[in-house]
């Protein structure tokens, strides 16, 4: 986290400041630009709000581009050492710094960052508790949840259908709370092509689905295995449940109808370290 500890007149020895007044300076604009999915790709960056974000991105080496603190931030002083090789801050008047923020609370300070680009051969390259494959994901916090909770259980990466939300959108970004920036991730891809590629490498494809009929408990452990799942309004697509190798599901109260796929995604993968620990 950046701390509040140096002062200002001290930090400018060490960094560019550059400040800027106007609201329409290109810079803002561009910054306003990547809270939407199709600019975030035109630009091939994406955003990070938050002193304790940044810090996170920083130490996992992501790729940061701009750095733009609030003035009041800013001349509170914080620590220079924190903001690695970063040689450059913009400053901006805390009024206009609010409408690049994409919460209602202002975020004191946001960067723009380089995507880490994974390829779905890389991804079934890397060692893990499992695989996830997630069909059309809609929800950004859903999604957020699932990463971190990929990460927090090791596995090997998280592969998304086209139709999924952008797992580079601020919401995700900050409901991963950081994940994002360690787990490998690949997105908009075709279903049946990344099925194929699994099935060629090996990899057992175990769809989650509330009409399975196994249990986790009694699912197969004896091989890597991809975990399948699907929209929280649908769940998986006939082709994703007709490839599969086996349907699981998560024996629930019959006082509810579903879990929320994140919950189940964490149970899954609780299991599965479980499985591989015995």
């Amino acid at each position: 986290m950046l701390n509040t500890v140096v002062h200002a007149s001290r930090f400018e020895q060490n960094m560019k400041v550059k400040e800027i007044a106007s609201a329409h300076n290109p810079l803002l604009q561009k910054i306003r630009r990547l809270d939407h999915s199709s600019d975030r790709k035109e630009l091939g960056l994406f955003l990070i709000e938050g002193p304790k974000l940044i810090g996170e991105a920083l130490s996992k080496n992501v790729a940061i581009v701009d750095m733009i603190a609030s003035k009041s931030f800013f001349d509170s002083g914080f620590d220079r050492a924190k903001l690695g090789a970063i040689d450059t801050l913009t400053v901006v008047q805390d009024h206009v710094f609010k409408t690049l923020c994409t919460t209602d609370t202002s975020c004191s300070i946001l960067a723009t960052a380089k995507p880490r680009l994974n390829s779905l051969k890389d991804l079934l390259t890397k060692k893990g508790t499992a695989i996830l494959l997630g069909e059309r994901i809609q929800d950004p916090g859903n999604l957020g949840t699932i990463i971190r909770t990929a990460l927090a259980f090791d596995a090997a990466g998280l592969i998304l259908t086209a139709g999924s939300v952008d797992y580079l959108s601020p919401k995700v970004v900050r409901s991963s709370m950081g994940a994002v920036f360690s787990l490998p991730i690949v997105a908009e891809q075709d279903l049946a092509t990344s099925l194929s590629q699994l099935k060629d490498r090996k990899i057992r494809l175990v769809a989650l689905d509330a009409k399975g009929g196994q249990t986790l408990e009694t699912e197969k452990q004896d091989r890597q295995t991809a975990y399948l799942f699907g929209n929280e309004g649908q769940g998986l697509s006939a082709e994703a449940l007709e490839q599969a190798d086996e349907v699981v599901s998560i024996p629930i109260s019959s006082a509810t109808e579903s879990l929320n796929v994140a919950v189940a995604v964490g149970l899954v993968l609780y299991h599965a370290r479980s499985a591989s620990e015995r």
